[in-house]
């Protein structure tokens, strides 16, 4: 991230702007970060810290193919359907004052890509 942070020129602002999305998954899955960042980000009510932010990861793969077009690859129907489910759970979970709803929307997981296939 520094490396990519200095080569710019710092032209995105603040470091944080350098991140790949899948580092953001590392940072919310630390333990020192988990407990804050579990209520909002975690999908399901149970499992693993992996399990629960496995929506990341397929978020990601997506992510790396719509923005990555010359490799040809595209986003299958099935792909964009769970997208919008992804974006309508997280909707739910973060009100605009920046508070977790009250919902429980999105109690079951996004399944892995790769296990769906």
């Amino acid at each position: 991230m520094s490396r990519r942070y200095e080569e710019d020129n710092r032209q995105r602002g603040n470091e944080w702007n350098y991140l790949y999305l899948i580092q953001y998954k590392k940072i919310i899955t630390q333990a020192e970060n988990w407990d804050l960042f579990q209520p909002i980000l975690a999908r399901g009510r149970s499992g693993s810290k992996d399990q629960r932010t496995i929506w990341l990861d397929f978020l990601n793969e997506q992510r790396k193919t719509a923005f990555h077009s010359s490799s040809g690859k595209s986003l299958s129907i099935e792909d964009l359907e769970r997208l919008q489910e992804l974006d309508e759970w997280l909707a739910t979970q973060v009100d605009p004052a920046g508070t977790r709803s009250d919902e429980t929307a999105g109690d079951r997981p996004v399944e892995d890509a790769a296990a769906a296939e």
